[in-house]
């Protein structure tokens, strides 16, 4: 087909130019192009649920462009059509002081400007206004706010404050919070807050299958025609799901690239070349040259890794050096340089900013054995015992400290005689997956820590410099996860867990928590990292969230499937020294 002049109108309605009635691949968050995934639809039928029986907070999690505004809108947009309920949104909920947030909310809620309140008077407006709502007219007064990661510790505590104006049956005001994961820090801080949430869901990316259908269906919602135009080819598909993946955001954006390269290149369909190349441009400022950067670093480690390796097999491979002469004497007086060479050793791959100086020359760990499991490199070196540490930890850090072998001392300097359990810190990786077809990186996080917060991403990155960017695995690249220990608020009343199964290998229990998420019939499921100085690395794989009865708990384990159903056990908790390298409390509890 042969393109009119790239004028600036044609730029603008290039979906014409495709046989298209409107953009496919618009930004804004327009409901009419919401796709309704399995997790979205999950999560907007249970926020209608919760908001029609009024039960109070509801609280919706996800990653930046997850899809949490365009579910905003839908919402919004479901509720518009029903008179009996008052829906209010809040876009941008940074407000300075607490009598600036009241006077926005009564000036929202009531419907006119009310001034010259203090505190008190907005609150007691606030009050009296749900009441003649709910009460009088039984109307829902809703209040969604976008953005809930911004909103300041006095706001929160106002809406806490909300949460008590209630009636014998249910609460007088429903408040729908859709944030950043960076919120889940706040409710692990304010135990008061979180006891008041009803219902908590977090939104994660998108599978390929999903991937594939929101893109045909976007382009059937932008066409009239009864056989919409088939613009992908499946690898171009294939090729868009790695590099975004999945989030719908990212998605979007990349599609709409991929459409203007399409028509200033001539063509009638987006192949994989063509996705690559508008990956490439559009990913290039913000990763390619850090990549550049964590390559040198990784080659320059491998290298001193050979290096090491070399130098303990063959400690004579470096040559004396040359001689030098001493005042006026002729005699040359040999000297050997390897002497005051410091000793060299194999680096991990997990680099801490600031690692301590080791004071002795540690045993040599080649690379490959630094992507197996824990379990594997104490079999490996026997002396590398992990010695045991209280189960609540401190937060992430940024800092992974190496593995490190303490060897006693005796009275008289010399070394004491090796004990069977000598004195070691903590592992300090949990193992390594291999990427595989479908594989992401955002999900192999989400399973094995529980969650995929920016500090999490950024210390699994961190640990793999041959990586560069999350959206940039490839199938066959080895992924090394490092172990931190996982901070989390202990709960004062019994709760309980599912364990499906358990095991040593890593790889193993990530697979098999994939198996059942392509099992409609079976619950999400994710894993449970522990160790502890008798047992060692465990990998239990568990239905995600927890149960405040046993009666539940024994309910989710005779309705799962039969391949899950031979080992799962139903737990109360964890002896005091177990390190649980995943927050157990991620999820919501039934």
């Amino acid at each position: 087909m042969k393109l009119p002049a790239l004028s600036e109108q044609t730029f603008m309605d290039y979906f014409s130019i495709l046989n298209l009635d409107r953009e496919p691949f618009s930004n804004s968050p327009d409901p009419s192009f919401f796709f309704q995934s399995r997790q979205h639809v999950d999560c907007l039928q249970k926020l209608e649920l919760a908001l029609r029986l009024k039960r109070g907070l509801n609280i919706v999690i996800g990653a930046v462009g997850a899809g949490k505004t365009t579910l905003c809108r839908t919402l919004l947009k479901k509720f518009s059509a029903d008179n009996t309920i008052e829906s209010h949104l809040i876009l941008d909920p940074s407000f300075n002081s607490p009598l600036a947030f009241l006077e926005d909310i009564c000036s929202m809620i009531i419907g006119k400007d009310i001034s010259g309140n203090d505190g008190h008077g907005f609150k007691e407006q606030i009050k009296h206004h749900l009441f003649q709502k709910g009460v009088d007219e039984e109307k829902t007064v809703i209040l969604i706010i976008d953005e809930g990661q911004k909103l300041p510790l006095f706001c929160l505590e106002i809406l806490r404050e909300f949460l008590n104006y209630e009636t014998n049956d249910h609460k007088l005001l429903q408040i729908v919070l859709f944030a950043q994961e960076e919120f889940q820090d706040i409710l692990d801080r304010h135990a008061n807050l979180a006891d008041r949430v009803n219902l908590i869901h977090f939104l994660g990316p998108m599978s390929l299958a999903d991937t594939r259908q929101m893109i045909s269906f976007r382009i059937k919602q932008s066409s009239s025609q009864p056989r919409p135009p088939q613009l992908f080819t499946r690898p171009a598909l294939r090729a868009i799901y790695r590099a975004t993946g999945g989030y719908p955001r990212k998605i979007i954006n990349l599609c709409h690239q991929c459409m203007l390269a399409l028509i200033v290149q001539n063509r009638t369909r987006v192949d994989w070349r063509l996705v690559r190349s508008c990956r490439d441009r559009s990913l290039a400022q913000r990763w390619s040259p850090h990549r550049n950067q964590r390559t040198m670093a990784f080659s320059v480690l491998v290298f001193l890794a050979v290096i090491a390796t070399v130098y303990m097999v063959i400690p004579d491979w470096l040559p004396s050096i040359a001689t030098r002469v001493t005042g006026g004497n002729s005699t040359p007086v040999v000297e050997n340089a390897k002497a005051n060479l410091p000793p060299l050793m194999a680096v991990p791959i997990a680099v801490p900013h600031n690692p301590v100086p080791l004071k002795q020359p540690q045993p040599t760990v080649p690379i490959a054995d630094m992507l197996q499991p824990v379990d594997d490199l104490s079999a490996a070196n026997p002396n590398q015992v992990p010695s045991p540490s209280p189960t609540q930890a401190a937060p992430i850090s940024d800092n992974l400290e190496f593995t490190e072998t303490v060897h006693e001392k005796t009275t008289s300097g010399q070394p004491a005689q090796k004990t069977d359990n000598p004195k070691q810190i903590q592992p300090s990786l949990l193992g390594a997956l291999t990427v595989k077809k479908n594989d992401t990186l955002g999900l192999m996080v989400k399973i094995i820590y529980g969650d995929f917060r920016d500090r999490i991403l950024k210390t699994v990155l961190e640990a793999n410099p041959h990586i560069g960017h999350a959206d940039a695995i490839r199938v066959g690249d080895t992924i090394a996860f490092p172990a931190f220990p996982a901070a989390f608020v202990p709960r004062a009343y019994p709760l309980w867990w599912l364990k499906v199964d358990q095991t040593d290998v890593l790889e193993t229990a990530f697979r098999r928590s994939m198996k059942a998420a392509r099992n409609k019939d079976a619950p999400l499921m994710r894993i449970i990292a522990q160790w502890d100085h008798q047992a060692g690395m465990k990998y239990g794989i568990y239905v995600t969230g927890y149960f405040f009865n046993l009666a539940a708990a024994e309910n989710m384990m005779a309705n799962l499937p039969a391949e899950f159903s031979g080992s799962a056990e139903i737990i109360s908790g964890w002896t005091d020294q177990t390190i649980l390298f995943s927050d157990p409390f991620l999820g919501k509890g039934s």
